[in-house]
């Protein structure tokens, strides 16, 4: 499953890729992640990417592509290497009350230009 999500993650963003041109670019997927707390029943839904501290100079950009319970791409972010900085872990929830400091970055194509 790993790699299916990671094939159609990347697909979707080579594909995108081509529109653009090209730059050094880390493309990242993950499926929807759910975590339940017993306590009080709460679903807390995510998508989690691990990053490589060493290579942070090895890009310009990240895409990190998000994927649904059906393996279908929700959402897309297109992210400057130095917004991820030295993070181990880049952790986007679906659905977020506070202002998320990567959602200004979701669909953000024109970067890659």
């Amino acid at each position: 499953m790993k790699t299916q999500n990671k094939t159609i993650g990347e697909n979707y963003a080579l594909k995108k890729l081509k529109e653009f041109g090209y730059k050094r670019i880390n493309i990242k997927t993950s499926a929807i992640r759910i975590e339940r707390i017993k306590e009080t029943n709460y679903e807390r839904k995510f998508w989690s990417f691990k990053n490589e501290k060493d290579r942070v100079n090895d890009f310009d950009l990240y895409i990190l592509v998000c994927l649904d319970e059906k393996n279908k791409v929700e959402k897309t972010f297109i992210i400057p290497s130095k917004i991820i900085g030295r993070r181990d872990l880049i952790t986007i929830p679906r659905k977020s009350n506070r202002d998320y400091y990567l959602k200004g970055y979701e669909d953000k194509w024109e970067l890659i230009k």
